[in-house]
């Protein structure tokens, strides 16, 4: 009995992955020409605009860029790893165009985008310029970092970036974090400034579950601790390697949001039977600090979780 019980599960996955194949398929024409479609609410997790949050300017060439991240990490059979890094760049753009993939607005959804494609390697602002254009790297006298339960300290690195790869866990105890960084009066260093944020909540996926089958239809994506960060992240793509096709979310921090099944079925046209799905959610915390006209500094704190799907 056994073995017939495992055959017909494996019938119904087989049907399932024709179904969903077939009906991608079908969507396609849809897909492409439907740029903006309307979503109607359906109750907690209906879809709505993204929230809005503190960005930095397009003016500022001149950037710190500072990330608190904690990471979750599961892989198909169960297995979890946790990663927590504090890294810090600093950076003049003012050579650099920063080229983003353009996004097109997922059918039905008011808060999601598909991005298609690798990013233009053609990222000098001047058209003129032959490149290749890179960021250039700056100096500080002193990077201080507190909030962080037990300390941390960053190093620089040899691509110019202050960085802890290994930093302790729990990443964050629920004190605000801050960042006091020392320049100097000079072109190669970036200017002296002082910058804190609220740390996130911990987070964890309460559905769908990790190693599941992806549903054919729309996903309640559902978290803990709702209701303090800035705003969610809700990103899906493929672990087929080389794959840089994604759907991405903007959500708000309300413990619930719906990823809709066109989501699902756009990524599956390009994977092989053996690949899974991966969802990520981050919850985020963000200040900017507007330093002059052409100079500021974002500083981020996320906490995020990483799961797979099957087909």
């Amino acid at each position: 009995m056994a073995k017939d019980r495992s055959a017909d599960r494996a019938a119904i996955s087989r049907g399932d992955l024709l179904l969903r194949r077939a009906r991608a398929l079908a969507l396609l024409p849809a897909l492409l020409a439907c740029a903006a479609c309307s979503s109607e609410s359906s109750g907690d997790c209906s879809d709505e605009a993204p929230p809005s949050y503190a960005r930095v300017s397009d003016s500022a060439l001149r950037r710190a860029a500072l990330r608190f991240e904690r990471q979750q990490l599961y892989e198909i059979d169960g297995t979890k790893t946790i990663e927590s890094v504090v890294a810090l760049s600093l950076l003049d753009l003012t050579k650099v165009r920063i080229d983003q993939r353009p996004p097109e607005q997922l059918p039905g959804s008011l808060s999601c985008v598909f991005l298609s494609g690798a990013p233009s390697t053609n990222n000098c602002r001047d058209p003129n310029d032959p490149g290749p254009c890179v960021p250039e790297r700056l100096d500080a006298d002193s990077v201080t970092v507190s909030g962080v339960p037990g300390g941390v300290s960053l190093d620089k690195q040899a691509t110019g970036n202050y960085v802890n790869a290994d930093a302790p866990d729990p990443l964050f105890g629920g004190d605000d974090l801050t960042v006091d960084l020392a320049g100097k009066n000079d072109a190669a260093f970036f200017p002296s400034y002082k910058q804190t944020l609220k740390a996130p909540r911990p987070l964890d996926l309460t559905s769908p579950q990790n190693g599941t089958v992806a549903p054919l239809g729309d996903v309640e994506v559902k978290w803990t601790n709702a209701g303090a960060a800035d705003f969610v992240e809700i990103s899906l793509r493929t672990d087929r390697q080389g794959d840089t096709d994604a759907v991405v979310c903007v959500a708000r921090d309300d413990g619930c949001h719906t990823l809709p099944a066109v989501a699902f079925d756009r990524l599956l046209l390009g994977m092989a039977p053996e690949n899974n799905f991966e969802l990520t959610i981050k919850r985020i915390n963000v200040s900017v600090n507007e330093i002059s006209g052409d100079t500021a500094a974002e500083a981020r704190a996320i906490e995020r979780v990483v799961i797979k799907l099957k087909q």
